[in-house]
C-alpha cells in the first residue's frame, strides 16, 4: 500500500516524481519548473562585486553537481547579475507589466495557432552545425527548436528562421560552466549572433 493509498493518493495519470528528499513529491506533467543556483561555494564567481575565494577546481566541482540528464532538460540558462540598489530604486522606462503580459499572451495565441512551425532551410543548417558543435541531445535541439519558435512567434514571424535558432542556441549553454582561463578565450554572446 505505501504512504499514497494511507493518504487517498488520488494523483494526476503523468508526471514526476521525486525521490531525493521526498520520496512522495509528485508534480503534474503540465508543470513547469525553475532552477537557480549560485556559481560557486562563496556565490561571488564572476559576480565583480567581491572576489571568490574558490579555486577553479572547486567552481568546476561545484557547477558538476548538477547531472547532464537534468541539465538537458533546461529551457533557458539565464545568467542574473548582482545589481547595484540604486539601479533597482531608479525609475526608468521600463515596459510595464500589463503590456509584457499582452506581447506573451499575443505570442502564445499565434503558437497554438501553428505560427512559426517551419524552420527555414538556414535554420536548419545553423541547427544542424550547432548540435554537432555543442553535442546537442535529441531533447536538446527539440528545446532549442521549441525556444526558437517561441522567439519567432514573440517577434510575429511566419516560420522560424535562422536568427531565432541562434538566438534560442544561446541561451542552450550553461554561461556560468567556464574556468577563469576559458572565461578570458571565450566569445561574448554579443560575438555569437
Amino acid at each position: 500500500p505505501g504512504r499514497a493509498a494511507a493518504c487517498g493518493g488520488g494523483r494526476p495519470a503523468s508526471g514526476v516524481q521525486s525521490g531525493t528528499w521526498n520520496p512522495w513529491v509528485f508534480w503534474p506533467s503540465g508543470s513547469s519548473g525553475k532552477l537557480a543556483m549560485n556559481p560557486c561555494l562563496c556565490g561571488w564567481w564572476r559576480s565583480g562585486v567581491r572576489e571568490c575565494r574558490c579555486s577553479d577546481g572547486d567552481v568546476a566541482r561545484y557547477q558538476s553537481r548538477i547531472s547532464g540528464p537534468l541539465l538537458d532538460r533546461v529551457d533557458l540558462y539565464v545568467d542574473v547579475p548582482s545589481v547595484d540598489v540604486g539601479e533597482l530604486r531608479a525609475v526608468g522606462n521600463e515596459e510595464s507589466s500589463a503590456t509584457v503580459r499582452e506581447r506573451v499572451c499575443a505570442a502564445r495565441r499565434r503558437r497554438k495557432l501553428g505560427a512559426a512551425t517551419r524552420l527555414t532551410v538556414a535554420a536548419e543548417r545553423t541547427l544542424t552545425r550547432a548540435s554537432r558543435t555543442m553535442c546537442l541531445s535529441a531533447r536538446g535541439i527539440s528545446r532549442t527548436i521549441g525556444v526558437a519558435r517561441t522567439i519567432a512567434c514573440l517577434a510575429h514571424g511566419d516560420e522560424t528562421g535562422e536568427l531565432h535558432i541562434a538566438e534560442a542556441l544561446q541561451f542552450r549553454v550553461p554561461s556560468g560552466n567556464l574556468t577563469r582561463q576559458e572565461e578570458t578565450e571565450a566569445p561574448s554572446r554579443a560575438d555569437v549572433t
